[in-house]
C-alpha cells in the first residue's frame, strides 16, 4: 500500500504547504502541524478504507453440505410489550419520569431446526409464534443440508483468468445465464443447473445423500451443469461464475440426441491444479456416454477417492497483484484534498495558538 499512501497524500501535502504560503499571518507554525497532524489521520483514514475495498474483491463463498440433526420448539422472552405506567424519582423542577415498559405475554415461541452446518429460526405464523409453521414440520431429521461460508479467494484479484473471448460473449448474447447455485429455504441446494428437459432428480438425490457425510469429511461440493449448448458455453459460464468454489468439483455435460453426452468438462479450484489426473479421469469416464446415475455414480466414486482440496495459501501470492480501480484512488485523492482545504480554511478563521 505504500504508492497508494505516496499517490493520496502528495496532494494534500500540497495544500498544506500553500495554505501556509498563502495564509502566513493567518496560520501559525503550531497550526500547520496541527494540519499535518490531521492530513496523516486523514490519509490514514483513507488508506485503511482502500485496504477494505482490497479484502472485499478477495471474498468468496463455498457450500457446505451437511444434513438435519435434530428440531424442536422452545419457549423464549416475549418480544412485544407496551407502556405501563412510569418510574419518576425528585421534585419540583428537578423532577423526571422513565416510561416503564411491561411485556405483553409471559412467552413467545421459537422453531428451531439443527443442521451439521449450521442452525435456523423457522419464520413464525403469528406473532407469538404460538402455531406450528408448515415448514418446521416438513422437517425430517437425516435430510440434507448446506450452507453458505464466506472465505478468500486469492485468484478474485487475477480477473483475466476466467476470461473468455469476446466472440463466445456474442455468441450467447441472447441467453440468460445463470447464476451460481446458492442456498435457499434455509438450508436448501439446488447444485444441479439443468438447461434440458432432462429429469435428474435421481442424480440429485443420489449427490446430496452422499455429500451429506462426504462434504465434511473430504472438504468438498460437487455442481453441476447441464445444458445442451456447445462446448465453448462452458467458457462463458466459468467467466461468469469467476470460476469455481474453493471446495468445488464442478461437472460441466453438453448433450445430444437427448442424454449423450457430447462434450464434458471438469474443474476444481485454481483450474484444476492438484487434480488434474483426476480431472481427465473424469472426462473419460463421461464422453460419449449417456448421462444417468450410473455415470454419476462412478463419477463420484472417483472424486471422492482422488480429490484434493487446495489450500487456500496455495495463491496467496497473488494478493500482491492487487490493483485497485483507477476511480477509487481519485476518490480517496478528491477526499484526502477537501479534507486538507477544510481544516486549513478552519485554521486560517480560528486561533488556536
Amino acid at each position: 500500500m505504500g504508492v497508494y499512501w505516496a499517490l493520496i497524500a502528495v496532494p494534500s501535502i500540497i495544500v498544506v504547504l500553500v495554505a501556509r504560503w498563502v495564509w502566513p499571518h493567518e496560520i501559525t507554525m503550531k497550526e500547520w502541524g496541527m494540519q499535518f497532524v490531521g492530513l496523516v489521520a486523514s490519509t490514514g483514514i483513507c488508506i485503511l478504507f482502500l485496504s477494505m475495498t482490497k479484502f472485499a474483491s478477495l471474498s468468496d463463498f463455498d457450500i457446505l453440505n451437511g444434513y438435519v440433526t435434530g428440531k424442536y420448539s422452545e419457549r423464549v422472552t416475549c418480544e412485544h410489550e407496551h407502556a405501563c405506567g412510569e418510574t419518576c424519582s425528585g421534585t419540583g423542577k428537578n423532577r423526571t419520569c422513565v416510561t416503564r415498559y411491561c411485556k405483553d405475554h409471559a412467552y413467545d415461541v421459537d422453531w428451531n431446526v439443527d443442521t451439521t452446518v449450521g442452525s435456523h429460526t423457522i419464520d413464525r405464523l403469528d406473532d407469538r409464534g404460538l402455531k406450528t409453521p408448515p415448514r418446521w414440520a416438513q422437517i425430517k431429521i437425516g435430510e440434507p443440508a448446506a450452507s453458505e461460508e464466506s472465505v478468500t479467494s486469492y485468484l478474485m484479484v487475477d480477473e483475466d483468468r476466467f476470461k473468455t473471448t469476446q466472440s463466445v460473449r456474442d455468441k450467447y448474447k441472447d441467453n440468460e445465464l445463470p447464476k451460481y447455485p446458492r442456498v435457499y429455504d434455509y438450508y436448501r441446494f439446488d447444485r444441479i443447473v439443468n438447461e434440458t428437459p432432462l429429469d435428474l432428480t435421481d442424480i440429485r438425490k443420489y449427490l446430496d445423500n452422499a455429500l451429506k457425510t462426504d462434504g465434511a469429511a473430504k472438504q468438498l461440493n460437487v455442481t453441476l451443469l447441464v445444458t445442451d449448448k456447445d462446448e465453448d458455453y462452458f467458457d462463458l459460464i466459468n467467466e461468469h461464475w469467476s470460476g469455481v468454489r474453493k471446495n468445488d468439483v464442478v461437472l460441466a455435460y453438453g448433450l445430444e440426441n437427448g442424454n449423450r453426452v457430447k462434450w464434458f468438462h471438469a474443474m476444481s479450484y485454481g483450474d484444476g491444479q492438484g487434480n488434474q489426473v483426476m480431472l481427465s479421469a473424469l472426462s473419460t469416464l463421461a464422453k460419449g456416454k449417456t448421462l444417468d446415475l450410473n455415470l454419476i455414480q462412478l463419477q463420484y466414486k472417483l472424486i471422492t477417492t482422488d480429490y484434493e482440496r487446495l489450500p487456500a495459501k496455495t495463491f496467496a501470492y497473488l494478493e500482491d497483484s492487487y490493483q485497485p480501480e483507477w476511480w477509487t484512488i481519485l476518490g480517496f485523492i478528491i477526499l484526502n484534498v477537501g479534507i486538507s482545504i477544510a481544516i486549513a480554511r478552519y485554521m486560517k478563521q480560528n486561533d488556536f495558538f
